[in-house]
């Protein structure tokens, strides 16, 4: 009888089991398929049949990134479908979704901003508003602009990787009259590189090399981006392998002017972490080898015994003597007087 019993108890709950069984497995995809509309996010319509849809959104006040990283948008989405997209200040009034580029007061409101990200480190969020591509961005000041260093190609301060370009010519773009001020590659420029990954991962578009023949872009008159939210930096720090002048360079890249090869290099995200690779002691010629005419302010005294014995040559022939410790204490005595705030010796 107990065995009969068991048997209509178990016989009259199955049913109800089951029923919540299906529930919730019904719950449970719900979920997932939940979770994985949000992650492909919200499907934004950029342009129709060559015409504009979207505005792209700056601060009133644009860091040198988010100027590149706003006109290479509009740019390559006007090639893309013909369509040419407004650029606006945020606290205007828009229609239709916005490309959020770099911080402003908009992606604030939207609770987005860069104080967040790592350097290099950027940002591609889809948000029901729009799409947002936001970095960390080197800042326009007198100090930043001041701030010393160099990287491996021979003489070239950080100040002058700032370079002026005449953007029109370089790209064909007319609707870009002044010439603009690139970000230095060793500046920050987190808005640039994701603006650049949100054109070749969402856009279809392609860098193969600096001028119309090596650059691919996709032909869409309508143009309607969907995809997964991305947060990551660049791979390697520290990017840099300029070689503008080489023959192979004009031969295998279409003659390229000095600008279109200058922007290729910011397309390619050329540049990364500020390090000095080399001629970083060549000061120590005109400190204590001789009195340099074209920078006599540098020299402090002779000393001969800075330098390797045995050569005669001029001041480039001449290589410091690093068994003397002498040497080093003044490398020493130099980092030390930077650190404390002296600044540092002419390089």
């Amino acid at each position: 009888m107990e065995i009969a019993k068991q048997k209509t108890h178990s016989a009259s709950v199955t049913p109800k089991t089951t029923k919540n069984a299906l529930r919730l497995g019904m719950l449970v995809l719900l979920q997932v398929l939940g979770a994985a509309a949000a992650a492909m996010g919200v499907e934004h319509t950029l342009t129709v049949d060559g015409q504009p849809r979207a505005t792209i959104v700056i601060a009133k006040n644009p860091t040198p990134a988010v100027r590149l990283a706003s006109l290479e948008l509009r740019h390559h989405i006007g090639k893309i479908s013909g369509a040419v997209l407004p650029i606006v200040p945020d606290g205007e009034k828009v229609a239709g979704p916005c490309l959020y580029v770099g911080e402003s007061d908009a992606t604030r409101a939207l609770g987005l901003d860069a104080t967040g990200l790592k350097p290099q480190e950027y940002l591609i969020r889809f948000v029901p508003q729009g799409i947002v591509l936001l970095g960390r961005d080197w800042q326009d000041t007198p100090k930043n602009r001041a701030e010393m260093g160099r990287g491996t190609r021979y003489g070239t301060t950080l100040a002058e990787w700032r370079e002026v370009i005449d953007y029109s010519a370089a790209t064909g773009d007319s609707n870009v009259k002044d010439r603009i001020e690139l970000p230095g590659i060793f500046d920050e420029q987190g808005t640039c590189y994701a603006t650049y990954d949100f054109l070749e991962r969402f856009c279809g578009v392609r860098w193969y090399g600096p001028t119309d023949l090596n650059i691919i872009i996709p032909s869409k008159p309508t143009l309607a981006v969907q995809g997964d939210d991305v947060k990551r930096a660049p791979a390697f720090a520290y990017r840099e392998g300029i070689g503008d002048g080489y023959p192979i360079v004009k031969a295998q890249w279409n003659k390229p002017t000095p600008d279109q090869l200058k922007l290729y290099w910011r397309r390619l995200r050329m540049g990364g972490e500020k390090w000095g690779g080399n001629h970083s002691i060549r000061s120590f010629q005109d400190r204590f080898l001789h009195k340099n005419p074209a920078c006599p302010e540098l020299f402090e005294k002779e000393r001969p015994d800075f330098f390797a014995q045995g050569t005669t040559g001029g001041g480039f022939v001449r290589q410091l003597c690093f068994t003397n410790p002498d040497v080093v204490a003044q490398m020493v005595q130099d980092a030390r007087d930077f650190f404390d705030g002296k600044g540092i010796k002419k390089l």
